[in-house]
């Protein structure tokens, strides 16, 4: 079961980042490969390559985030003293997560409203196409928070040995 848990938290957000991804650039590329080739579209085609994309979009930015891979720029405080980076980081993971939490609220208000809107060419409620949104941006507050108490933990014992 911790497995499961571990999986669904850790790992999901990647697998399902990399499977949309893998789905959208074969839909879009074979829909490409008949419209030239046969003079035929897939229905529905573009609409699957969106809803595919966005997932991509927000869950696989949630997993660059558990990983560590988004750019950032640390020319200023790698001159501090060490102490005062762990302070520095603290705070900007106290930004992080008050930026992703009202992320997180207002993508759950666009879903809200999203109503009885419908994906052209493919019937479904556009709640499921902002609900990429909102899973992207819970998985990174859980990511921000986990990085927060790290953090805090990193800056509460250097100040406990010393």
């Amino acid at each position: 079961m911790k497995r499961f848990i571990k999986f669904i938290k850790d790992d999901l957000p990647l697998v399902l980042a990399c499977c949309t991804l893998t789905a959208s650039v074969v839909l879009a590329t074979v829909n490409a490969i008949c419209r030239y080739t046969l003079s035929h579209m897939i229905p529905g085609a573009d609409a699957w390559v969106a809803l595919f994309f966005a997932y991509t979009v927000y869950v696989g930015s949630a997993a660059a985030f558990k990983q560590g891979a988004h750019y950032g720029v640390d020319v200023f405080v790698n001159r501090l003293a060490p102490q005062k980076q762990k302070i520095v980081q603290a705070l900007v993971d106290v930004i992080v997560l008050l930026v992703m939490g009202l992320c997180f609220w207002l993508s759950i208000q666009l879903t809200m409203k999203a109503g009885n809107k419908r994906f052209e060419g493919l019937g479904m409620s556009y709640v499921i196409y902002d609900m990429s949104a909102v899973i992207g941006f819970g998985y990174s507050i859980i990511y921000a928070v986990e990085f927060l108490i790290a953090d805090i933990k990193k800056l509460v014992k250097k100040e406990d040995a010393a």
